[in-house]
């Protein structure tokens, strides 16, 4: 047989022209296949297959009857990887922006947790320093009521004694009508016996129930009478003192003995400053300045009040904290930190204000902002 066949086509899957002519193939005693390139660029495998005729015979020769020739075309082939790496391609896209939504959405999430975790932190920092600061305050009311029963007891407790010196004081005192020199001196003594009966009557209506209503008082007659009792201490220091009174000014509502209690503790602040400076600079001026005036705050009137000195002056440091009870400037035995926390509190019972302005070692303005009732 020759290298080449024409075969006639039986059957085919490819509709052929009428006039086709016959298919010339190659001659083939077995299976084979041949990758071929068609006119259109089309990638292909041509397979032969060929028909043989079985005899019972083994020594008989083998009669081939025809050949199968197969055209495979790889263009759907190509096409099907072509749309399963797209569709691959794809997938892994979706999943990839899957993957990165999901992680998104959790990375949010614990961030949004760890935020909320922080702000909670955060609040019971806040909520452990506000039960320290409760606790502070409620050790330092027990203080102040444990000092009002001991300072009540030592008022009463010196004022027998005082009661029974003024009696015999006056005793004496007509004993010795006859002489001028002796009655002045004896009037002096009696002066201030009655001042230090003052002092503790003030000691035992401040530590009692308050039993005296409000009134309308003139924050300048206070003043004075204020002044009058500290005036030994003013005159001894070598104190100026100054007055810069509103006298236009209404007067207020208020408990006489609490704008008195208040004056009379800033005054004696005043005054402890500059001695405790004249120890160091004895030449320094000592001025003691006392002013009224009435300022509008948000529509409201108020009648402001202000105690000046120059004295040591509060450093920056303790300025923030001398209104808390017990913290105090002074030497140690000297003073017990409770004068401006007591002033603060009695300003607050009225609506009103403190507020502490200071240089040091040069001066030492303290307000009090009480509201028109």
């Amino acid at each position: 047989m020759g290298d080449t066949v024409e075969l006639q086509r039986v059957a085919s899957t490819v509709e052929e022209p009428p006039g086709t002519a016959p298919l010339t193939i190659p001659w083939v005693e077995t299976t084979s296949a041949e990758y071929f390139v068609n006119e259109l660029d089309e990638p292909g495998w041509k397979i032969f297959v060929p028909i043989v005729r079985k005899t019972k015979d083994p020594k008989s020769t083998r009669r081939i009857l025809g050949i199968v020739h197969v055209d495979v075309s790889l263009k759907l082939v190509a096409v099907m990887v072509g749309i399963l790496w797209t569709t691959t391609a794809l997938a892994a896209a979706i999943s990839m922006v899957l993957l990165f939504l999901v992680l998104s959405y959790f990375l949010r999430k614990t961030i949004s947790n760890d935020r909320r975790l922080r702000v909670a932190e955060d609040q019971n920092l806040q909520l452990s320093a506000q039960l320290h600061e409760t606790e502070r305050q409620l050790m330092n009311t027990e203080k102040l009521a444990a000092m009002g029963q001991l300072t009540a007891s030592f008022a009463h407790e010196v004022g027998t004694p005082l009661n029974a010196i003024g009696g015999h004081l006056q005793l004496l005192k007509e004993e010795v009508q006859a002489t001028p020199r002796l009655s002045e001196r004896f009037e002096i003594v009696e002066g201030q016996l009655n001042k230090i009966e003052k002092i503790v009557k003030g000691f035992l209506q401040s530590t009692a129930k308050p039993v005296s209503q409000k009134q309308l008082v003139d924050p300048m007659h206070v003043i004075e009478q204020t002044l009058r009792i500290v005036r030994p201490r003013t005159e001894t220091l070598d104190v100026e003192v100054r007055r810069d009174f509103n006298r236009s000014m209404g007067p207020i509502r208020i408990v006489p003995l609490d704008l008195e209690q208040m004056l009379l503790n800033l005054v004696n602040n005043s005054l402890d400053s500059m001695k405790y400076k004249a120890e160091r600079n004895p030449k320094d001026q000592k001025i003691l300045e006392l002013s009224t005036r009435v300022t509008e705050i948000a529509g409201r009137e108020w009648a402001v009040i202000a105690v000046f000195d120059t004295g040591e002056g509060i450093g920056k440091a303790d300025l923030a904290k001398v209104l808390k009870p017990f913290y105090t400037t002074k030497r140690p035995g000297e003073g017990t930190g409770l004068g401006l926390t007591i002033c603060q509190e009695l300003a607050h019972k009225y609506g009103g204000v403190l507020e502490v302005d200071s240089k040091q070692a040069q001066w030492t303005r303290v307000t009090i902002r009480l509201p028109y009732q």
